[in-house]
């Protein structure tokens, strides 16, 4: 991804990781769907909107890794977070966590919410965090770039500290 006119800077890797991550994941029920020669690494995220995962339907389609919604903004928590990793089989398919970042809370308190959700569990998950920022329905007043990306970053940092794994 980076070149000498696109250098990966610190202030756009984690853009280029989200964008990679959102390039290689296809949702649940999305259609179309990629086509399995061009792209036969197939993953989903899941969060309580598509309710609890049935990890046979998952194996038999060749969703080979699924990213589970842990929790969003400063103190929200996915009420089925716990539950589908506690019933996702421990073959076959790689797991992983996100946190869907919201614009208006600090990173900082969004990284203790996203760490206090998956601290107890983090060795169960193969794939390293990762963290969702979209701009559609996020908060009233979108702030200016600059800060979103300041307290991104201050998030990534406060999870790849504790986790020692860099979100994507």
């Amino acid at each position: 991804l980076a070149s000498k006119r696109f250098p990966v800077t610190r202030s756009r890797w984690p853009w280029l990781a989200v964008a990679a991550l959102l390039t290689a994941s296809v949702s649940i029920g999305c259609s179309p769907e990629p086509d399995p020669k061009r792209f036969p690494v197939r993953g989903i995220d899941v969060s309580h909107h598509q309710g609890v995962v049935d990890w046979m339907k998952l194996r038999a389609e060749r969703v080979r890794f699924v990213y589970l919604k842990a929790s969003e903004g400063g103190d929200w928590t996915d009420p089925l977070f716990a539950r589908n990793l506690a019933a996702a089989p421990r073959g076959g398919i790689a797991l992983g966590a996100y946190h869907y970042f919201t614009l208006c809370t600090p990173g900082r308190k969004q990284a203790e919410n996203f760490l206090a959700v998956i601290g107890g569990v983090a060795t169960k998950l193969s794939l390293p965090p990762a963290v969702d920022v979209e701009y559609v329905g996020n908060c009233a007043a979108r702030p200016p770039r600059v800060a979103v990306q300041r307290e991104l970053l201050d998030f990534i940092a406060r999870v790849t500290a504790k986790l020692g794994k860099a979100p994507v």
